[in-house]
């Protein structure tokens, strides 16, 4: 038992210490490149707007590809390479649906700010924002739907009732699509 372990602690030292190394030096570019963006942008345009908005969830899903695509180049033979692997898919699943809804928020916020409470107009606004509101969180669920769907596809035993989220997911977005539609020609239109 104590020579598996350790011939299993050996086996994934180099490939370990290589992942560790590159999810930190990813991260560490990442926080770079993401204060010097900051230094350099406007605290109020909405590039800004949309990556303070989604930081955090954007670091994690770089991180995890950075660690994803070290796995992928390990040996295949490591003992729990399989299992590893399948965490790391299904927590970089995770991290695109949270990242994916941070955006969306984001943009429901920068809709808002562009369309400001003028005076003798705040009927319009109150309207806009809304809509807005309603856009954002019917497509954060419609979102989190399909990055359940998608986690669950990850695991064979239960892949059946991820294909039907997914699908179920799609019919909601064509609801959603249709019944919306109204709303989207006012917004765009008061825009």
């Amino acid at each position: 038992m104590l020579e598996s372990f350790e011939a299993g602690f050996k086996a994934w030292l180099w490939p370990g210490f290589t992942a560790i190394l590159a999810v930190a030096a990813t991260y560490v570019v990442y926080r770079l490149a993401l204060a010097v963006f900051r230094h350099f942008s406007g605290s109020r345009t909405v590039i800004r707007l949309f990556l303070d908005a989604a930081a955090r969830a954007l670091g994690v899903v770089f991180c995890l590809l950075t660690l994803a695509g070290s796995l992928a180049a390990a040996p295949p033979d490591l003992p729990l390479m399989a299992a590893i692997q399948q965490i790391t898919t299904l927590l970089l699943i995770l991290a695109i649906t949270w990242a994916a809804v941070r955006l969306t928020s984001a943009i429901g916020e920068v809709i808002v700010a562009l369309n400001p409470v003028l005076e003798g107009h705040w009927k319009r606004a109150r309207k806009v924002e809304t809509q807005t509101r309603f856009l954002v969180r019917a497509l954060n669920i419609l979102i989190v739907i399909i990055g359940l769907g998608a986690a669950l596809m990850t695991f064979e035993s239960v892949q059946h009732m991820g294909a039907s989220l997914l699908a179920s997911a799609g019919v909601g977005g064509l609801i959603l699509g249709f019944a919306a539609r109204p709303v989207l020609s006012n917004l765009l239109a008061g825009m």
